[in-house]
């Protein structure tokens, strides 16, 4: 009698369905706290870089090449890497490179400082303010006018041939108090000092009493009303 032949499982036919969706390139992780320290810094990361540079430091977290910055951006990669170059020179950001041994190629990581970029910021401050102080010194008993902008700073002869009305908006010109202009200029640099402070402190856990949302509230006026050179129409 002979054996019954155990029957083969029937095999199933694939069923072909939609392609699988491409995996989205994750963002980088960020630290909730490095995350508000960049976002302190952005008035003085645009005011070096623009709001390209903005973009690309919101887009660093805590550590990213400069591939992912592209794919998380629509900037060219040579253009990100122009700007990555221009933030190191100001110390926003900084590298790491590591060698792969089989193509001999470097990967780039980039991370922010905020702390060394805060330094740098009050270094340039200071040295802005240090140069408008001597102007200031040359025009010490000279009459200045400006506008409510204050697009320009121009002396008394300047003002008088251009009838008192700003050369850049029209509006007209009032005469300005050089020694309350100095103390403006004082006060800014104090304040950008205890920004530094406050961050410094932050960087090693020791103060957790002044906000970082006070800091930035410190920093936007810095930029937003920044106090401008004598201009090129003065004759002092």
């Amino acid at each position: 009698m002979k054996k019954a032949r155990a029957k083969r499982p029937l095999k199933k036919k694939a069923v072909r369905g939609a392609p699988a969706a491409a995996k989205e390139t994750q963002p980088p992780a960020r630290d909730p706290r490095q995350d508000e320290l960049i976002k302190c810094l952005e008035p003085f990361v645009e005011e070096i870089s623009g709001p390209k540079g903005v973009k690309i430091v919101d887009c660093i977290g805590d550590g990213t090449t400069d591939e992912t910055i592209e794919e998380q951006t629509s900037l060219k990669i040579a253009e990100i890497r122009s700007l990555l170059n221009h933030l190191h020179s100001y110390g926003v950001v900084e590298y790491t490179r590591e060698k792969n041994m089989t193509s001999g190629w470097f990967t780039y990581t980039w991370k922010v400082n905020a702390d060394r970029a805060l330094q740098n910021f009050l270094v340039m401050k200071q040295r802005e303010y240090t140069e408008l102080k001597k102007q200031y010194a040359t025009a010490e008993n000279a009459f200045i006018y400006a506008c409510r902008s204050k697009c320009a700073k121009l002396a008394f002869d300047v003002a008088l041939e251009s009838q008192f009305r700003c050369p850049s908006c029209k509006g007209m010109l009032k005469e300005i108090n050089v020694s309350d202009e100095m103390g403006e200029l004082d006060k800014k640099i104090t304040a950008l000092k205890s920004i530094h402070a406050s961050f410094s402190q932050r960087s090693i856990g020791v103060s957790k009493n002044q906000g970082l949302l006070d800091s930035q509230k410190l920093i936007k006026p810095l930029l937003e009303n920044r106090t401008k050179p004598l201009t090129s129409y003065k004759r002092l």
